[in-house]
This record gives structure tokens, C-alpha cells and sequence, in this order.
């Protein structure tokens, strides 16, 4: 039960950036998606690898579902898969500057 947390923690992030987005496409007329990057580095910070990599897939999960065209259908096409790939990449990236950061300290 150890991944319980990071999970959690990757479920809440997530959440909070897909309400975040569709605020945003509700108020300016398209969904700001950098929010779910942040999602991955925040559950990077408090959930660990593990929970990046939850928070990356869920929110692959939630942008093909609620805002790439046809919304409300699962396609995991090219873009879908796409915004995955970046989703992971920001995940990656942070972890490595967290370790050099550290390293330097």
C-alpha cells in the first residue's frame, strides 16, 4: 500500500488541473492543457516517480476524453498520444533538474 499516496496525490493534482481547464475553456474559449504538465511536476514533487507517471497518464486519460475533438469519446490517436509524450517528457525533465539541483547543493 506504499503507492496509495503517490497515487492520491497524482488523482488530486490531476483533478484540480482538469477543473482548472475547464474553467478556461469555459472563460476564454479553449483549454489551457500546460495546466496538466503542472500536474505531473507537482505530483513529481510530493508523489515521486510513481506519481508522476499516474499523473501523466490520467491526464492523457482526461484530455483525450474531455477536450480533444470529439470531445466525450475516446480516440487516443496521434495527438492524444502526442500530449502523453509531452506530458511524460515535462515529468522526465523535472525529475532530472530536481536531481542535478540537488546534486549542487
Amino acid at each position: 500500500m506504499r503507492w496509495f499516496p503517490n497515487l492520491a496525490t497524482a488523482i488530486s493534482f490531476v483533478a484540480l488541473a482538469t477543473a482548472a481547464a475547464m474553467l478556461g475553456d469555459f472563460l476564454i474559449g479553449f483549454p489551457p492543457l500546460i495546466l496538466f504538465a503542472a500536474s505531473v511536476v507537482f505530483s513529481l514533487m510530493l508523489g515521486g516517480r510513481f506519481g508522476a507517471a499516474a499523473a501523466a497518464l490520467l491526464a492523457t486519460l482526461c484530455t483525450d476524453y474531455l477536450f480533444v475533438p470529439p470531445r466525450y469519446h475516446w480516440t487516443l490517436d496521434g495527438v492524444v498520444l502526442r500530449l502523453g509524450l509531452c506530458y511524460l517528457a515535462t515529468g522526465a525533465a523535472a525529475a532530472i533538474f530536481t536531481r542535478r539541483s540537488s546534486q549542487l547543493s
